[in-house]
């Protein structure tokens, strides 16, 4: 992995290199223009409101700009697929769908198909899909509109916690380094959604501590509710973490009136979580017909060997239809099940999810920054960052599955504090006299801007660049490309139309071709798999007004044939 990347982070290296070097040559270098416009920084800085909507605007303007050279991406992977389910659902006004006649023929991954038929996932990204959906006509506008949120709601938490021209430099950070051009951005996957419930709920608390107002307790509230339905278990971390240390000051005599904090906070609080605990009940009724069921739970029981947590046990497996599904959830989930049981394997595992910690939000050129830490460990602030940080590392080894960066994104905004409080401990650090630490800290954001400007450039010039490294601010997928293209092509095929998959012994199970709209029949193409020859005739009966194509996904490049002129490949099923 590391010489596949090493390109990457040696210019990362070398770019920082460059900028600490200059700062011991030339400490004093501080000329007029940079004077202005740091007198400007600072000037909107305090305007803090302003400063919250120009790192919104940021995102909005420069990832709006590049959509001529970078469209819309698009999905690859199975839980896009469910989050766009969800958000068509939602667009079309409805909670989920009744389940289709034909459902055994269109049975994909991380879908329920019964009692209704919706996605697994908790609702809030797509929520975050519809909205896009209704506004502009397309889902990845939601994905926009909140990554561009998340980017603000950094900003406006770290004003809490530090003074406003350091909270200013944390929200252009997350905006440079994960808010313009990441996966966030460029997948449907929707860690921005948990990161924005994550920055809400964090920034409530010194704002409760000073004076506690119902506005405050209300952020906080929303904060929570968007942690439940985005990342549950991550988000009940960030929980025990707010709460804790809300009792923490209360026992301390921290806040200025306890029953004060009770009146205005905690009333409140209760009654925004009170009124979205109902939502969530309702939700679930009307998904999977039980109030305390979630659609993850009903999947689960339905398709998975075990649950996601260690001390959850392997399951007897249950009865597949079609191998690529078995291939996937008994194999893998088996294989990830014995990994994380054997203590070599949780050890390697866990060193995983501690390197994506460590090299999602700090990068490996900034790392040796970090030896302040041990320097700032008086500063509270710190120990808050470092204690979350544990916490959510903690947590995350007691999930059998291998780490996916979005997992920990309810503390991205926590760990943007451990690196502003960085930055401001290396602005006054000297060296012989001279003021290096102020051009080392600066040189952060410039690293930013300059990593961006080489990754935009590389994408728009189609040089190829590695998808997974070291360095995961990096990794953007192309997306299913294959699939997208041949339904480009059904698009504009008069009529109604319908797919069968078939699928070849090498086939790759994350690489899934069945997935449908919201409302199936009303949908211009159906993707449906290649079964047994009865249940193949019943689904060509049922959609009989449509033009059936075969698509046989694992040729180089995949193969579409109508089947009114080969209807014999039909006997032959995989």
């Amino acid at each position: 992995m590391f010489s596949s990347n090493a390109s990457l982070l040696l210019l990362e290296i070398v770019v920082y290199s460059c900028v600490a070097a200059l700062a011991i040559a030339f400490p004093r270098f501080h000329p007029q223009w940079l004077e202005g416009a740091e007198a400007k920084y600072i000037t909107l800085a305090r305007k803090r409101g302003l400063s919250v909507l120009s790192v919104i605007a940021l995102v909005l303007i420069f990832r709006g700009a590049l959509i001529p050279l970078l469209p819309t991406p698009v999905p690859g992977v199975h839980d896009e697929f469910s989050y766009l389910l969800a958000g068509e659902t939602f667009a079309a006004g409805r909670l989920t769908n009744p389940p289709h006649p034909l459902w055994k023929s269109l049975e994909t991954f991380y879908v329920i198909q019964q009692p209704t038929y919706a996605s697994m996932y908790p609702p809030v990204q797509g929520l975050a899909l519809a909205i896009g959906d209704l506004l502009g006509g397309h889902p990845w506008l939601g994905v926009y509109l909140s990554v561009a949120l998340m980017c603000g709601a950094i900003c406006w938490m770290l004003q809490g916690w530090v003074p406003p021209q350091w909270a200013l430099a944390g929200g252009v950070i997350a905006a440079l380094r994960w808010g313009i051009y990441s996966y966030w951005m460029e997948s449907y996957w929707g860690g921005a959604v948990a990161a924005l419930g994550g920055a809400l709920a964090l920034g409530a608390l010194p704002r409760l501590r000073r004076r506690p107002k119902t506005q405050a307790s209300i952020v906080l509230g929303v904060g929570l509710l968007i942690l439940a339905n985005s990342r549950p278990f991550e988000g009940l971390l960030i929980a025990f973490l707010v709460f804790g240390l809300l009792l923490f000051w209360i026992a301390a005599k921290k806040v200025p009136d306890a029953w004060l904090l009770v009146r205005r906070a905690a009333l409140p609080l209760g009654m925004v979580l009170i009124l979205g605990a109902t939502a969530m009940i309702f939700y679930f009724w009307r998904v999977t017909g039980s109030p305390f069921s979630m659609p993850y739970q009903v999947h689960s029981a339905r398709y998975e060997v075990t649950g996601p947590f260690l001390w959850q046990p392997l399951r007897k497996a249950p009865t597949f239809r079609y191998v690529v599904m078995e291939k996937y959830h008994v194999e893998r989930q088996t294989a990830a099940y014995l990994q994380a049981h054997s203590l070599r394997g949780w050890l390697f595992e866990s060193w995983r999810k501690a390197e994506s910690l460590l090299f999602f939000y700090f990068w490996p050129a900034v790392l040796p920054t970090l030896i302040a830490i041990p320097l700032l460990l008086r500063d509270s602030k710190v120990r808050f960052a470092l204690i979350g940080a544990a916490v959510m590392f903690v947590g995350l080894t007691l999930e059998i599955w291998p780490m996916t960066l979005h997992y920990h994104a309810p503390i991205t905004a926590l760990m943007v504090l451990l690196l502003v409080q960085v930055m401001r401990y290396w602005r006054l650090v000297e060296w012989r006299g001279r003021p290096v630490g102020v051009a080392i800290s600066r040189g952060i954001p410039i690293l930013c801007m300059v990593m961006l400007v080489v990754r935009l450039g590389a994408t728009v010039l189609h040089v190829p660049m590695p998808e997974h490294a070291l360095a995961p601010w990096f990794t953007v997928t192309s997306g299913n490309l294959d699939r997208a293209r041949i339904a480009h092509f059904l698009e504009k095929q008069p009529g109604l139309q319908l797919v069968l998959v078939r699928y070849s012994d090498r086939h790759h199970t994350d690489e899934e071709w069945v997935h449908n709209a919201a409302d199936v029949n009303a949908s211009k193409v159906v993707w449906a798999r290649e079964a047994s020859s009865e249940q193949n005739a019943r689904l060509l009966a049922y959609f009989g007004q449509r033009h059936a194509w075969l698509v046989e996904a694992d040729e180089k490049p995949p193969r579409i044939t109508s089947l009114s002129m080969s209807l014999s490949r039909l006997q032959h099923p995989k």
